[in-house]
């Protein structure tokens, strides 16, 4: 605890003599500060950049040391008691025993060295380098990962260089002129965003995390910190930011609705223009409100599709305005992941003119059935009156055929009696025998 509160007072290294379960140890320890990358397993349990999460640290036993420095004086002291006895072979023994401690230490020594050297491994892989300024500004200590970010040798820098000497000329006196303000309040700072000219010419994105140097008295010796570069990763957000530029211009643009909404929170993040013109009011009045009952009229708690798994293309639905009006539309929802949360894309158009459309076919086809059944019946009605008409025609045609018969039969009567005829037969006497 006490190595760890050194290092956040800003000590680069701690070496004690340790009791860890009732031994002696010999440790060594290194910070370990927390870095971009770290941040994405760590994040959640409150760790932010530059924050001392803990440290490295190499412990040796001392028991085995001190067994053999008391064995080595015992010994000597035998040696001496008894020297005329052993003389040579005491001295032999004894140059033997100070061998041996002699390696120990040297093992000691490499582990030591060994585990520095796995920090400075670790520092080059995530391209963060160690430095110290004094008041002024110049450099005092910078590690060698330095060579590998910005291409200058340590020797280079330290005792020849400024911090703000790095600096693009560009902008450098407002630079100066802003970390002395800095150094005057003697405080921390953490993932500052700053612009370092490498040795070849390049600009390089860095995040600067430091702390204080202070004297008994308070008063400021320097500062010591450490510079990550992020380079790659401002380029890839300035990407990512000009990619959805890209996509939100494309969907300011389309005509149907558009809205992105946080499936957990049911949060809407984002509307384009045609939705707020069905929605009828703003966008700002739209980002950042729950969509239950704003726009969409399903309550809190019966979600079609988070809550009830509903899958919805293509589908007929409604669309609340700001005023509680319904609006019919044909709606898609499809999900997507946004900076690692889980939303929804909603996109709908508004198919008011359609369905008022499908209604006015609907009340056409209505009456042309009406009609339809009408003409039908009057049909039947002709059809039957003209069945009337022919057999009433046929009544009558039969009679009169049968009257010319009658008056024939009479006059065929008369003529064989030797009278005259009395009727005249104005039509053809063949009609008649065509009668039944």
């Amino acid at each position: 605890k006490q190595a760890l509160v050194s290092f956040e007072q800003g000590a680069e290294e701690v070496v004690s003599l340790e009791t860890i379960d009732q031994s002696e140890y010999l440790r060594f320890m290194r910070p370990f500060i927390v870095e971009e990358g770290c941040l994405k397993c760590h994040a959640q349990q409150g760790y932010e950049i530059g924050d001392i999460r803990g440290g490295i640290s190499v412990s040796v036993p001392m028991a085995p040391i001190y067994a053999e420095s008391n064995n080595t004086i015992v010994k000597v002291m035998w040696g001496h008691l008894i020297l005329w006895f052993l003389g040579i072979l005491g001295f032999v023994l004894g140059a033997t025993k100070v061998r041996k401690e002699f390696s120990k230490r040297l093992i000691v020594k490499e582990e030591l060295q060994n585990s520095k050297d796995r920090f400075d491994q670790l520092a080059e892989q995530s391209s963060n380098f160690i430095w110290e300024v004094d008041v002024n500004g110049l450099y005092t200590y910078i590690s060698h990962v330095v060579q590998k970010v910005l291409g200058y040798t340590p020797e280079e820098l330290v005792g020849n260089k400024h911090f703000y000497d790095l600096h693009p000329e560009e902008g450098r006196k407002e630079f100066k002129t802003a970390a002395f303000e800095v150094f005057a309040q003697k405080e921390r700072f953490e993932g500052m965003d700053n612009t370092i000219q490498a040795k070849d010419g390049s600009i390089k994105r860095i995040s600067t995390n430091g702390i204080p140097l202070l004297n008994d008295d308070g008063t400021l010796l320097g500062y010591r910190g450490s510079d990550v570069d992020i380079t790659e990763q401002k380029q890839a957000e300035e990407q990512l930011r000009a990619s959805e530029e890209r996509f939100k211009s494309i969907l300011n643009t389309v005509q149907a609705g558009v809205v992105i909404i946080e499936e957990k929170t049911h949060e809407i993040l984002f509307a384009n223009p045609a939705a707020a013109t069905m929605v009828q009011t703003s966008i700002e009045n739209i980002v950042g409100k729950v969509c239950h009952e704003f726009i969409c009229p399903a309550e809190l708690g019966k979600c079609p599709i988070s809550d009830l798994g509903q899958k919805i293309d293509n589908s007929e639905k409604k669309l609340l305005k700001v005023d509680g009006e319904e609006l019919d539309i044909l709606k898609t929802v499809n999900p997507i992941i946004i900076n690692g949360k889980k939303c929804l894309v909603e996109t709908f158009v508004d198919i008011t003119n359609m369905k008022q459309a499908e209604g006015q076919l609907a009340r056409n086809m209505e009456s042309l059935r009406e009609a339809k059944e009408i003409q039908e019946e009057n049909n039947a009605k002709l059809v039957q009156s003209m069945a009337d008409l022919e057999r009433f025609n046929d009544m009558a045609v039969n009679r009169e055929l049968r009257m010319i018969e009658l008056k024939k039969e009479v006059n065929d009567m008369l003529l064989n009696k030797g009278s005259d005829a009395k009727y005249s037969i104005p039509v053809d006497a063949d009609l008649a025998e065509d009668l039944p």
